[in-house]
């Protein structure tokens, strides 16, 4: 090879390009819409399609799924994902829980809980949460959050702004006590407040 010269990617030379693989999350509500909608284009690698029930429940973010999985021609024997991000809004016992995981599976699809909602994983990039809370809790605590920092008010169709430092507070507050294995549908359950979605986000980065 002579200097200065590059070798030639054997894909390139063959004319063929990697395929992009498409994950579609579905959200149980407006706040895991917006904030999946700021990963579409940070990986190149990965499609992200953020959608939204706008309905609590598993059973409607199961039609959704299998309605778009359809319509946007996903392939999950050839790679393609599509994850489900839902809160357990202190509603559910362990036997619902281990049904919702059982009928996720069925489809090959994957489940994200938040306990008991979304706007756990939102405060992570802030501060770690230790006490136990309720949905108006946490959306409170948000905002007040919000507004020392001089970043407005929190409403759900907006979300948070956030950067990759916070991010980084994020996955290190959400992975504390609850990492790999350990971080499973019936310790979220057990634990409030926790969350499954920085397992999810890891595999977008």
């Amino acid at each position: 090879m002579s200097k200065g010269s590059r070798p030639i990617n054997s894909s390139r030379r063959r004319g063929h390009r990697a395929l992009t693989k498409k994950i579609l999350i579905i959200g149980d509500g407006k706040s895991e819409e917006v904030y999946f909608n700021d990963w579409v284009g940070r990986n190149p690698n990965i499609k992200v399609i953020s959608k939204g029930t706008g309905k609590t429940g598993i059973d409607e973010a199961l039609r959704k799924a299998k309605g778009y999985e359809r319509t946007l021609g996903l392939d999950l024997r050839a790679g393609d994902r599509i994850a489900i991000v839902m809160d357990l809004d202190l509603r559910y016992s362990s036997q619902d829980v281990a049904d919702m995981v059982d009928l996720v599976s069925k489809y090959a699809y994957e489940l994200y809980l938040s306990n008991p909602c979304f706007e756990v994983w939102l405060i992570n990039h802030f501060r770690k949460l230790t006490c136990y809370s309720t949905p108006g809790d946490l959306e409170r605590t948000l905002r007040e959050i919000l507004q020392r920092g001089g970043r407005g008010t929190y409403n759900k169709s907006s979300g948070i702004r956030w950067d990759d430092a916070m991010l980084q507070v994020a996955l290190d507050n959400a992975s504390r006590g609850c990492v790999n294995s350990k971080c499973t549908h019936q310790w979220c359950l057990d634990n409030n407040p926790s969350t499954m979605v920085h397992l999810l986000v890891r595999t977008l980065m």
